[in-house]
């Protein structure tokens, strides 16, 4: 549940992304599978009913781990480089909002304290505490965009963030015979270009 735009996009669009993002991904992955044995931590899933416009819409969403014990939610995240100037920098806003839709998605059934977002690369680590709140009137408002803007093969609006360069700036796309990443799409269709090209 990110940017909603990016949602579509990925939707609309085949696409693909540089090996530099595969590797990020699948050290996330390696992370995940060696964290979660030695603690006994899993991945939790969770899932959600909305009625959107007369129909139901499932949103699932999966937190990385959960720790009994000190009743924590945690997020974890690669990142290249953890950098002082960085470390300054966080929580990424998507990220808090994140993990605030684990927590929406999830106290439910679980008696959830904090949420923790745990970054790193691969030298170090820096955890941040996030504010435990619901937030599904976030969700409900971004699960209808996504659905009415589906339903006529429209693009949904953009929820700027630091996606646009790490995510949209680096998946690429052929539009008109010419390779354009969804960055160089999502710019035109603020400037009203693109729409009826979807």
């Amino acid at each position: 549940m990110g940017c909603p735009r990016l949602a579509t996009l990925r939707r609309y669009y085949d696409y693909y992304e540089p090996l530099e993002r595969m590797w990020v991904r699948y050290r996330g992955l390696t992370f995940h599978a060696g964290i979660g044995e030695p603690f006994s931590w899993s991945e939790l899933h969770g899932m959600l009913e909305l009625h959107v416009e007369g129909e139901v819409v499932e949103l699932h969403g999966v937190a990385d781990a959960y720790d009994i014990h000190t009743r924590t939610l945690y997020e974890f995240k690669s990142i290249r480089y953890l950098s002082r100037e960085i470390i300054k920098r966080l929580p990424f806003p998507e990220h808090e909002l994140q993990g605030q839709m684990y927590y929406t998605l999830l106290s439910p059934v679980l008696a959830i304290e904090r949420i923790s977002i745990v970054y790193f690369d691969m030298m170090k680590w820096h955890a941040c505490e996030v504010e435990p709140r619901n937030v599904m009137d976030v969700i409900v408002d971004r699960l209808s965009t996504l659905h009415s803007c589906v339903k006529v093969r429209r693009l949904a609006p953009p929820s700027p963030s630091g996606l646009c360069t790490t995510t949209c700036g680096k998946c690429y796309t052929f539009v008109n015979g010419k390779m354009v990443t969804f960055r160089a799409i999502c710019t035109r269709a603020g400037r009203g270009q693109h729409e009826a090209n979807v």
